[in-house]
């Protein structure tokens, strides 16, 4: 019988091992969540009464080595400076954030590093410094020392809000900035884990074709707006999506009484990211409970990740929905994760910025769904969303 190396068997069961944990790191992974959970969760008491045993003061200490101690925290004390490195600040008010010294931009780290050597500019500045009073970025004082990728990256991230609450500390290695064990783990381990073949994943995007005829209808001239409001053929098939009730992934808030299918306004959303620059953009189409069009919407996001512009593009479109008066909302995307995600972090704080503020729009809703649909009964609003990618701003 030959014998396998117990690395082999530990390694992920995609790369020919078992899935088997070491226990070591393992280890390792749950004490970066007790750590994770000192840092984020002031409400619980444990929390308070650790904090208070071992004088904790701020938000993120670099150090909690203390000299005597419980052999807990002497652990989490050597696995502290691991959890400072893979924490970012998500935003919300800009009021805890040092915008120049804290790590709050996804893959970038502090600003601090782009300020000239001898410059006299105050490093300790707060996130909410940097909102001009319309409530936007001030993308013109940024750009006097920020370089153009670090502005896209800035531009991916919603800006402070005083409406928004603190600005939370997060996990940077899940979509939705919450810890998991797993993820913990992946971190740790994954450079130690054999390589995978990833041509396999690749996919045909959609996009728009050479021939100027429409393929579906047939008519002469398939324009943006044929494509997502006129075919006659996508009508048909956008209310047979409108009409069905019977989508396994369905997630609702029971309403109050019972709502008539006139009552409801239909929200399709979608996020695009270029493979080849990494921009990201945003869009979707506001529908009524009979197929036909009220409002499309696009806008170039900068540079964040495919869940985020998904996120982008729900939040922009119930703004839009808030603002007509309307409060009863379905929203239909094709990303699952993100539809999970919604729903999951509807019973409990969420971490993500753009969930939050999704969240707070949906609180003032009357009754909403959220349902997950095949990506090809989202084409017609991916096309509007990959407009934007090629022009900046917001259009409706």
């Amino acid at each position: 019988m030959s014998l396998v190396g117990w690395d082999s068997i530990c390694q992920p069961k995609w790369s020919g091992g078992l899935g088997m944990r070491q226990i070591r790191d393992q280890n390792i992974a749950f004490l970066l969540k007790l750590g994770y959970k000192l840092v984020s969760d002031d409400e619980a008491l444990w929390v308070r009464v650790l904090k208070s045993k071992y004088g904790v003061n701020g938000f993120l200490p670099t150090s909690i080595e203390k000299a005597n101690c419980s052999f807990l925290w002497k652990s989490l004390s050597k696995v502290w400076s691991l959890l400072h490195d893979n924490l970012i600040w998500t935003v919300g008010d800009g009021n805890r954030i040092r915008c120049r010294k804290d790590q709050w931009i996804p893959n970038v780290g502090p600003l601090i590093k782009y300020l000239p050597a001898l410059a006299n500019i105050n490093t300790d500045c707060l996130l909410s410094d940097l909102v001009t009073g319309e409530g936007n970025w001030n993308l013109k004082f940024l750009q006097e020392w920020l370089p153009e990728e670090v502005i896209f990256q800035i531009m991916g991230i919603p800006p402070p809000h005083p409406t928004e609450g603190p600005d939370r500390l997060s996990w940077r290695h899940t979509s939705t900035r919450a810890f998991s064990v797993k993820s913990a783990y992946k971190m740790l381990k994954e450079d130690s884990w054999n390589s995978r073949d990833e041509l396999w994943k690749t996919t045909v995007r959609r996009g728009l074709a050479n021939d100027a005829s429409c393929s579906i209808c047939g008519h002469a001239s398939e324009n943006i707006l044929h494509i997502i409001r006129d075919c006659t053929v996508a009508k048909e098939a956008k209310q047979a999506s409108l009409d069905s009730r019977s989508i396994s992934s369905d997630y609702t808030v029971l309403p109050l009484k019972e709502l008539t299918s006139k009552d409801w306004i239909y929200l399709n959303a979608v996020g695009a990211v270029s493979r080849t620059s990494g921009r990201a953009a945003a869009g979707g189409v506001i529908w009524d409970s009979t197929g036909n069009w009220i409002m499309g919407y696009n806008r170039f996001i900068g540079n964040c990740s495919i869940f985020d512009a998904e996120l982008w593009g729900i939040l922009d479109g119930l703004k839009l929905i808030q603002w007509r008066g309307h409060d009863n909302v379905i929203i239909h995307s094709d990303s699952l994760e993100v539809v999970k995600a919604i729903h999951e972090n509807d019973s409990k704080k969420p971490t993500s910025a753009l969930l939050r503020r999704i969240h707070q729009i949906l609180s003032q809703e009357r009754q909403w769904i959220i349902r997950h649909i095949p990506r090809e009964e989202n084409k017609s609003v991916d096309y509007l969303a990959k407009i934007a990618l090629g022009r900046g701003g917001f259009f409706t």
